[in-house]
């Protein structure tokens, strides 16, 4: 049976990827606040900014697919399970928004694509179809 755009979620594909890009970049950001205050506190004064500048630079570009890939299968499946068709369509469409915002997002800081973004950009799509069958599948354990 075919699948037609128009029948997919897009309301709660749209609020969830958003939800998705804001906590992932909120995580990482947090990660670097609290490693700057520790910094600070072990400094007793102001933070070293080169220092924190090169932890960013490493743990953004690391951390951050990790956690978008994580929150697109937990939010794929959401998505999946309260859809009233096509489950699996609707958490495919969820990650491939949500890939689509973290490469937007990666080319406004880096104006760059390279093979670590295109690997992230493929694993989260791949997340949105995991999580749409996990959504397919919790939505038919609630039923029985």
């Amino acid at each position: 049976m075919r699948q037609k755009i128009s029948d997919l979620d897009w309301p709660r594909i749209l609020i969830g990827s958003i939800l998705v890009t804001i906590v992932s970049i909120g995580l990482i950001t947090l990660i670097i606040t609290n490693y700057a205050f520790m910094l600070g506190f072990e400094a007793r004064g102001a933070p070293d900014q080169a220092k924190i500048d090169r932890f960013a630079e490493t743990i953004g570009p690391l951390f951050g697919p990790i956690f978008t890939i994580l929150l697109t299968l937990v939010g794929a499946a959401w998505v999946a399970r309260r859809a009233v068709a096509s489950p699996v369509a609707n958490g495919v469409a969820f990650g491939v928004v949500v890939a689509g915002m973290a490469l937007v997002f990666v080319l406004v800081i880096k104006r760059a694509i390279n093979f670590a973004t295109l690997r992230a950009f493929v694993l989260t799509v791949i997340a949105g179809l995991l999580g749409g069958l996990v959504g397919c599948w919790l939505r038919s354990a609630k039923k029985e």
